[in-house]
């Protein structure tokens, strides 16, 4: 991915800090659907700046924050009466107590022990990855199963490794890794996410959309992984894993239903499209693919809007149900998938650019369009024209809802 006029303004100003000239030179990527949408508005660029964005209600968060303040002893209950929750969660795991409104911590030893547990440089339970018996670096859930499950082939300070061992427990994990001197293959999660809405916090018309924005429960596994060559990204193995890895964890997201794409599914039953490239698709495959891939070019076209979406955002589509979940990829939520919410009507146009100036003649797209990094199904099934029908019928203000309860008979792909 390339970075945006944020981040390239920051590093421009690194190179001529002394007062000496200095250049700059933005390479577009070849295989990315970022490059390919600015390849074609190049103005477009230097507009999109970086927003700022949080989520203040991260319960994650504000458990181990109170945690410090109740260290502090200053921690008044009508202080934080939008957490009043958290302070009862802390009065469960027996670390404070509440006396008229002050918030005491019952034991100095607990409350630090928990409150270790914590880092500032990332959300949720922290996996330990050791080399030789010795702390290599640490990452956290639900990153950490995707990157060091055992087979995973992990780049650390410039140096490979691969992972022989992955233990986690809720609170903590540790992953054991070997050198790995072969830098010719690199590995690739397998893996679903399956969304249960728990709450909605807000309904909005985006478009003809009725789209909701909720707290959801994510529960993540990982169940294998596929070696592929780093130069030609081909194939050449895959592997499922003993003991599958499940991670459940709380965030916020949205949910929205994309129309149905029927015009192109039915002229592709009937052979109009035998002439390009790319998989056989089945009927099923066909609606399954099209939600699949245009959830992958919004996820990809969030990045613009957003300044960090496919590093903090995550999105499944409910099989061939329409329904298509955006939500954020941190335990407690981080406010990314908030900022594409109020967004959605730029990212659905930037979305349809993507898919109709991409020349590649296959059913499925390529890595210009439909592909993702970071898909958890290997990049299938896709269907490129019904994705572009879809997001067609939605720029059009073609009207959907959710069904907050019926899409969990769907099968997920991510």
């Amino acid at each position: 991915m390339i970075v945006s006029i944020t981040r390239l303004t920051q590093r421009i100003g690194r190179a001529g800090r002394q007062g000496q000239e200095s250049v700059a030179i933005l390479a577009l990527r070849e295989k990315d659907p970022i490059s390919s949408f600015y390849r074609y508005d190049p103005e477009k660029y230097f507009t999109d700046i970086d927003a700022a964005y949080l989520e203040p209600e991260n319960e994650v968060v504000g458990y181990y924050q109170l945690i410090a303040a109740a260290m502090s002893g200053k921690l008044k209950v009508s202080q934080f009466e939008r957490h009043k929750e958290i302070i009862n969660k802390l009065v469960e795991d027996n670390l404070v107590r509440v006396r008229d409104d002050d918030v005491q911590v019952i034991d100095a030893d607990s409350a630090r022990k928990a409150w270790r547990g914590y880092s500032i440089r990332g959300i949720g339970d922290t996996v330990q990855i050791r080399l030789d018996k010795k702390g290599l670096g640490e990452r956290s859930m639900p990153m950490a199963a995707q990157e060091l499950h055992p087979g995973a082939i992990y780049l650390h300070g410039g140096k490979n490794y691969i992972s022989i061992d992955f233990k986690y427990t809720p609170g903590l994990g540790r992953a054991t890794v070997v050198p790995h001197k072969d830098r010719s293959i690199h590995t690739k999660p397998l893996y679903s996410s399956m969304p249960k809405i728990l709450e909605i916090v807000q309904r909005s018309k985006i478009l003809g959309l009725n789209a909701v924005y909720c707290t959801l429960e994510m529960t993540q596994t990982v169940d294998g992984y596929v070696k592929k060559e780093t130069r030609s990204g081909n194939i050449v193995g895959r592997a499922d894993l003993t003991t599958p890895l499940i991670y459940t964890y709380q965030t916020r997201g949205f949910a929205i239903t994309a129309p149905e794409p029927v015009k192109s599914i039915n002229d592709y039953v009937a052979g109009k499209y035998n002439t390009l490239g790319g998989p056989q698709m089945t009927p099923s495959g066909l609606y399954g693919g099209s939600f699949h891939a245009l959830e992958h070019v919004l996820i990809e076209s969030s990045d613009m809007l957003t300044g960090g979406g496919t590093r903090e955002i995550g999105g499944v589509s409910m099989g061939d149900s329409g329904i298509i979940f955006v939500y954020d990829g941190s335990p407690g939520g981080n406010g990314a998938s908030k900022l594409l919410f109020g967004k959605l009507d730029e990212a659905f146009r930037r979305t349809k650019t993507i898919l109709e100036k991409c020349d590649c003649n296959t059913v499925d797209g390529c890595p210009l369009c439909t592909y993702s990094y970071h898909c958890g199904n290997n990049n299938s099934p896709l269907y490129k024209i019904g994705a572009l029908e879809s997001v067609e019928m939605i720029l059009a203000k073609a009207e959907t809802s959710v069904d907050t309860e019926g899409y969990a008979g769907y099968e997920p792909l991510v």
